[in-house]
């Protein structure tokens, strides 16, 4: 375990020799490795080695015996209605049998690899680097590891930060931080409403693309969740564009809404449905399926997730990621400022349009995507966890299928 009395004495104490060594100097301000041994006149002209910081092997988390029983899952694809295909008949205590199995392998799974005390002390030295005023981008607590993104005008603390590591393991990275996924055309029509669709605002000059996360009703009501920045700041009608037929009206985007991505907790919105058509919770397998959802479930590291947004929308989803990151806080989100904390995230290939698509695991879904962040040269998806929705949004609750 991390001694932070022991640590908070050692950053005393070199600030005071640094401070007898160079009067006009901040502690953290000159501090460094891998610089440039270049003379410079001026000490700020110190050029850094930009290049990612790792004391720490990857190893692969991916849970394998998972994927044999999601594959026996893809076998209760419910066909959607007026398809022309057969429906299958569902089995729903074969799917509740094969979610128990998947429960249990995932169970094994996390025991075998998340090593609990490791974790106690690597949360301890984030919290260690938050009360010393390091200004990160990106924290986020690995299975194995603590992953901090730093601006490149930020490399300073870089010595400071592996200082507080104290021998744990790390992965620093330099960037800009997470990109939204959200506002990127795309030809990806679908008409049914399920998670994972694409859905747009009306009467803007270039329409913002989202992915509906699941039909969720919100004390009683009918409606469906999706990312709070992609509608937030307009009232209008949220639709399903239709290349063959006219759009199809789903809901209406209250202004308001913005309130979610401002207070920089929760960027999720919950939108009332205006189909007038009762929707089950389902999410997007193929051009004429879906995945049924039967609960929600607050996932933690180690867990399985899936996702689906409008960019994704190719074949069944026979495999899984394992979430390696949580407790997540990103700074200045969207450039408001705001700090988003409590997210989640796992390698997955994601882009434009994916935010507010549906993070499930088989039956169970587990949260919305928001945005995406390139991690050790690896795409991940980030997304808000059901715990964390339900936190900013109250009276939510799933529709499933008998």
């Amino acid at each position: 375990m991390i001694n932070i009395t022991k640590k908070t004495k050692i950053i005393l104490f070199t600030a005071l020799l640094v401070a007898l060594i160079l009067p006009f100097s901040n502690l953290g301000v000159d501090a460094t490795t891998d610089v440039d041994k270049t003379k410079n006149d001026s000490k700020d002209d110190k050029k850094y080695n930009y290049e990612k910081k790792t004391n720490f092997v990857k190893k692969d988390h991916h849970n394998y015996e998972a994927d044999k029983i999601l594959e026996k899952m893809n076998l209760f694809i419910q066909i959607m209605p007026d398809s022309g295909t057969p429906q299958v008949p569902i089995d729903k205590k074969e799917l509740e049998k094969l979610q128990k199995e998947l429960d249990k392998v995932t169970k094994e799974h996390k025991d075998k690899v998340v090593d609990k005390e490791l974790r106690k002390e690597l949360k301890a030295a984030r919290q260690l680097i938050k009360d010393n005023d390091i200004p990160t981008k990106m924290l986020a607590t690995g299975i194995d590891h603590l992953y901090i993104l730093l601006l490149k005008e930020n490399a300073k603390y870089e010595e400071q930060i592996i200082e507080i590591m104290n021998g744990l393991p790390y992965l620093i990275e330099y960037g800009d931080g997470p990109k939204r996924t959200a506002c990127a055309s795309t030809s990806d029509d679908c008409n049914y409403e399920v998670g994972g669709i694409k859905i747009q605002i009306k009467n803007l000059i270039t329409p913002s693309t989202c992915s509906l996360s699941i039909p969720m009703e919100k004390d009683g009501v009918p409606g469906f969740l999706t990312a709070a920045h992609c509608f937030s700041g307009y009232s209008e009608d949220v639709y399903q564009p239709d290349t063959s037929s006219e759009d199809h009206i789903i809901g209406f985007s209250n202004s308001t809404w913005r309130s979610f991505v401002d207070d920089g907790e929760c960027d999720c919105a919950w939108i009332k449905d205006t189909s007038s058509t009762v929707q089950k919770a389902g999410v997007y397998a193929y051009s004429n399926g879906y995945w049924l959802i039967y609960s929600t479930h607050n996932p933690s590291i180690s867990d399985s997730a899936m996702h689906r947004g409008v960019h994704n929308n190719n074949g069944n989803f026979t495999t899984s990621d394992a979430i390696d990151y949580d407790d997540i806080e990103v700074s200045d989100w969207w450039g408001l400022g705001k700090t988003t904390v409590n997210l989640m995230s796992f390698e997955s290939p994601s882009q434009g349009g994916d935010s507010g698509g549906s993070v499930f695991y088989a039956t169970k879904y587990i949260g919305l995507v928001i945005a995406s962040q390139t991690i050790d040269d690896e795409e991940h998806v980030i997304f808000v966890p059901w715990d964390h929705i339900t936190e900013n949004i109250s009276g939510l609750e799933i529709n499933p299928h008998p």
